[in-house]
């Protein structure tokens, strides 16, 4: 992971961090009407978005069961935007969003999720990089 990105994983109240394949389907329905269609990253590994820059990764497992997480972009004008479909489809697919950096659980609601990013070193390195200290 970049310095510029903030990671948030997907959480279902029944599924845990391992999406349910049917759980995993209404996600993936979900983004590709907001985000575009997924691109292959690897064979069990697609993700949704800017391979660089703000996008969604999904892990599939062999059963159709997944681990799901968005990986924003501190740097990018977009990011507000991007937020918005995270959160409609975390919402959506009945998910949470779970940020290891700051040891929080986030329901899908966009200011939330921004006001995390502006706690995270992503946040700091985006606003000065130069200056930045991790």
């Amino acid at each position: 992971m970049a310095v510029w990105q903030f990671d948030l994983d997907f959480e279902h109240a029944e599924d845990g961090r391992t999406l349910s394949a049917a759980s995993t389907e209404r996600l993936m329905g979900r983004l590709s009407q907001s985000v575009g269609p997924s691109q292959t990253m690897m064979r069990e590994w697609r993700y949704f978005g800017d391979r660089y820059g703000n996008r969604v990764d999904v892990v599939m497992e062999p059963d159709g069961s997944s681990q799901v997480q968005a990986r924003l972009d501190a740097r990018a004008d977009e990011t507000d935007g991007f937020i918005r479909k995270v959160c409609a489809g975390a919402a959506a697919t009945g998910c949470v969003l779970v940020c290891e950096e700051l040891g929080i659980t986030l329901d899908p609601e966009p200011n939330d999720i921004r006001t995390s990013l502006q706690r995270s070193a992503a946040w700091r390195y985006a606003l000065d990089p130069g200056s930045f200290r991790p």
